[in-house]
């Protein structure tokens, strides 16, 4: 089963713990921050991803997520076993999840939201890239036309969307645009367990999606798309056709 979680989290309380925990000696992520308070509460095994932060007004983070395990489970993992200062930072009572579809038919028609992370690991070195590099779509196509080629970002960002999901299988977009991008600079940590400051792209999608295998599909919502799906990138929230416009 998989099942969509909303939680709403203390945005106070919540900062106030990662001051203490000397989290963001380099800048401020988010998605990083609620990464490390959902393994808190509910372990790496159970804690919900991927997610987005579906809405920040001040005082309130709310988080929707998709998760193996219902919200009662999860409420009761936190209590058996998160730390105090952890636990406090939920607002329990507006903890709620509900069951997914078993299954999305085939053919069937659909829109979806999406914040992602368009990058690519470079199997190889070249002159730009060592081997092992993660490297924006964009730049990593600049690399390979050359400086003289003018390129679309949107439309490489678009691009490797539709491709990802014809790699993965299981959905084909039908439409597609970015509505939002901005570079974002992303706690990570190294191979050394020290937290490094890094630059990624954030891109927001619309679009309109068809299931071409409902069992691939399942698996699709399940593991997210692209990479930092730990990290607040990469769940696929499904919407009525037609719910977001797609400009043609």
């Amino acid at each position: 089963m998989l099942y969509m979680t909303q939680m709403s989290l203390d945005t106070r309380a919540l900062m106030h713990l990662a001051d203490q925990r000397l989290l963001f000696q380099h800048n401020l992520d988010m998605g990083y921050l609620v990464h490390s308070q959902l393994c808190e509460l509910f372990g790496d095994e159970l804690a919900p991803k991927p997610f987005m932060i579906s809405e920040n007004d001040g005082p309130r983070l709310h988080v929707t997520g998709y998760s193996s395990v219902p919200a009662e489970k999860l409420a009761q993992h936190a209590q058996a076993f998160a730390q105090p200062v952890a636990y406090q930072v939920v607002d329990w009572d507006a903890f709620a999840s509900k069951p997914m579809p078993a299954a999305f038919p085939l053919g069937k028609q659909l829109s979806f939201h999406l914040r992602a992370c368009p990058v690519v690991r470079k199997s190889r070195g070249s002159q730009f890239y060592k081997a092992g590099t993660e490297v924006d779509v964009f730049l990593s196509e600049v690399a390979r036309c050359g400086p003289d080629v003018p390129l679309n970002r949107h439309a490489i960002y678009t691009a490797w969307l539709e491709k990802y999901f014809l790699r993965q299988g299981g959905a084909r977009c039908s439409e597609v645009q970015v509505t939002q991008f901005h570079l974002s600079r992303l706690l990570r940590r190294n191979k050394s367990r020290a937290g490094i400051s890094v630059e990624r792209p954030e891109v927001v999608f619309a679009g309109n999606l068809d299931v071409t295998d409902p069992e691939r599909f399942q698996q699709l919502l399940t593991r997210g798309v692209g990479r930092h799906r730990a990290f607040g990138f990469g769940m696929l929230l499904l919407l009525p056709r037609g719910k977001h416009h797609v400009k043609r």
